[in-house]
């Protein structure tokens, strides 16, 4: 993700202890899968979802070419599509709507492989989001809570920015803590381009 890096030259980046990295980033949910416990088919079926999030990461162990970093996503806004209000019985049909989040994941870490500007990457991360309406059926909560695991790569344009792509898997559920825990689980394509803040200017040596 973006950063600054303590060396850099025009092949390759290290990333080093302390480094932090302050970024934005967006994803798009295009298939809920039923697997894992999740929903039934019909009720996955025509659900979307778009997310914004602002990303805080920091570097706690760096060496050779593998550095693992502490990160912290906060969620200003995601959008459910297709979320089940009303489910269809022998006289109704299913009822569906758009739905509006917001939450914080300050629960990560993330695995970067490699020197060169292309970095392969895993990561997972836990948090919560609180929704307007019940998600994902009637009989869930509004406070839900998240379990992330992304697989991407960032390529690293210039020493202080970063243009990353990946796939998160995004659970949604609320820990049995609603009549029914039937989780959403997506696979949301994300691809940020993140800001990392300016290398601090080394002090004057008289």
């Amino acid at each position: 993700m973006g950063g600054v890096p303590v060396r850099a030259q025009c092949s390759s980046l290290e990333l080093a202890k302390g480094m932090q990295e302050l970024g934005v980033w967006g994803g798009e949910g295009l298939v809920a899968t039923t697997a894992f416990g999740g929903l039934t088919r019909p009720e996955a079926e025509g659900r979307r979802s778009t997310v914004l999030g602002l990303r805080y990461g920091r570097v706690l162990f760096a060496k050779d070419s593998l550095s693992l970093s502490y990160i912290a996503d906060l969620v200003p806004i995601e959008i459910q599509r297709g979320n089940v209000t009303r489910e269809s019985d022998s006289l109704t049909p299913t009822a569906r709507a758009t739905v509006y989040g917001t939450g914080l994941a300050p629960f990560g870490l993330k695995a970067s492989f490699g020197r060169a500007r292309l970095k392969p990457f895993v990561s997972a991360a836990g948090g919560f989001l609180v929704f307007g309406r019940r998600v994902p059926l009637p009989a869930a909560t509004k406070l839900t809570f998240t379990g992330d695991i992304d697989v991407g790569a960032d390529l690293w344009t210039r020493a202080s920015r970063a243009f990353t792509l990946g796939l998160k898997f995004h659970h949604i559920s609320n820990a049995g803590t609603g009549d029914v825990n039937r989780g959403l689980n997506l696979f949301v394509v994300r691809g940020p381009r993140d800001a990392a803040p300016p290398e601090p200017t080394p002090p004057v040596r008289h």
